[in-house]
């Protein structure tokens, strides 16, 4: 079965499931994710994943997302993980978000129009503090 289909039943199934057997259901869901070998497919599943996730799996999600080699993927699935992290560790996530995100470059046959990415602002992150500009 493909990585995507099983880790989305997985993860659609855990929520029917009794309290005791959920962790079980969305950890089997996070290495189905693991499995995926397209990036761009395994970023996107974390990052619909992500919202359902137990904290005690949190961790480890986080660990794979960070291993995503595409930084399109790694800054999608980061900025959709870094909200149900605590909120300790969000401004971090976000910033590593945003890193990746800058080092994306873009092909004009792409999109890219010469928009600079310093205009993001990670002060208007939730949980950053702001800065002086």
């Amino acid at each position: 079965m493909d990585g995507r289909i099983r880790a989305r039943t997985l993860s659609q199934l855990a929520l029917y499931l009794p309290e005791v057997e959920q962790t079980a259901a969305y950890q089997a869901a996070l290495e189905a994710t693991c499995a995926i070998a397209n990036e761009g497919d395994r970023a996107k599943t974390l990052g619909q994943l992500a919202p359902h996730l137990p904290v005690e799996l949190l961790p480890s999600a986080l660990e794979v997302t960070r291993a995503i080699a595409d930084g399109r993927g790694r800054a999608r699935a980061l900025g959709q993980l870094a909200p149900h992290l605590p909120e300790v560790e969000q401004p971090t996530v976000y910033q590593a978000a945003l890193e990746a995100a800058c080092a994306i470059t873009l092909e004009p046959s792409k999109g890219a129009t010469g928009t600079s990415w310093s205009a993001c602002r990670p002060s208007r992150w939730p949980g950053s503090r702001p800065t002086a500009s």
